[in-house]
């Protein structure tokens, strides 16, 4: 267990680096998710209305 251990560790330097790897590539996040993923806003907008409360 102690091996698998930092595969699941969240830490604030990992999300940033690849906040920061989607900003150098992409410009921003929405791009990245229009882009990138291949998200467009309506999907967007259901993905939101499923995980978001308030």
């Amino acid at each position: 267990a102690a091996v698998y251990k930092p595969l699941l560790d969240v830490r604030a330097e990992y999300l940033n680096s690849g906040f920061d790897e989607v900003a150098a590539k992409y410009g921003s996040f929405g791009t990245y998710l229009k882009d990138g993923v291949g998200v467009d806003s309506r999907e967007l907008a259901r993905i939101k209305g499923e995980l978001l409360v308030g």
